[in-house]
């Protein structure tokens, strides 16, 4: 069986609108035609990146400035992607 791939732009959006708008993940899911076990999942992933950032800011904010630190952690794209290869 084959997995379906979905666009990290896809992925953004549905995500945006369960977290930032407040959708529920049932109706984004049947929406965007993805199962609402994806979506949950690339939600948790998004709050993991979130608070992970957050918590990268603070030890960079902490130690001074390390520009080349800044750019460490990557970009949401990225870190689901991690996820998926995990």
């Amino acid at each position: 069986m084959s997995r379906i791939r979905y666009s990290a732009a896809r992925k953004i959006e549905a995500v945006k609108r369960v977290v930032e708008d407040g959708c529920s993940v049932c109706d984004v899911a049947r929406e965007a035609g993805v199962s609402e076990g994806s979506l949950f999942f690339w939600v948790r992933r998004h709050r993991q990146f979130m608070h992970d950032a957050r918590m990268r800011g603070a030890m960079v904010a902490n130690a001074g400035p390390q520009p080349e630190r800044a750019h460490e952690f990557g970009s949401l794209v990225a870190y689901l992607r991690r996820a998926n290869s995990a």
